[in-house]
């Protein structure tokens, strides 16, 4: 629900109490969630956004993901800015291209189309 998350703030957002690693590494096993990189990190996301990943940020995806979560969508830049806003808000724009790893000028064209 949140989008791609790193290690730390998937560990900022759990109870100590919880496993987190086992958890991540159930997720990835289900192939619920898949590993990405870009931005300089690497950060878990949920499979149901491999095409917009790739299609906006240009992530190199896992192999053998179902087709359902690589074909493309109509519009991945809204669907992907949309969730940020729902999820992290308040926030600036510059806060949303650093976790997207855009530029601020095309999240800003992306908030806007969105307002």
């Amino acid at each position: 629900w949140l989008g791609p998350l790193t290690a730390a703030e998937i560990d900022d957002r759990t109870a100590e109490a919880l496993d987190t690693e086992a958890a991540v590494q159930q997720l990835l096993t289900e192939r619920r969630i898949i590993e990405v990189a870009y931005a300089g990190e690497a950060r878990l996301a949920s499979a149901q956004d491999a095409s917009r990943l790739r299609d906006v940020i240009g992530v190199n995806l896992p192999p053998g993901l179902p087709a359902a979560f690589t074909d493309s969508v109509a519009d991945p830049l809204a669907d992907l800015v949309s969730r940020y806003a729902r999820t992290h808000g308040p926030f600036l724009s510059r806060e949303l291209a650093t976790s997207l790893g855009l530029s601020e000028e095309r999240v800003i064209v992306a908030l806007e189309n969105l307002e």
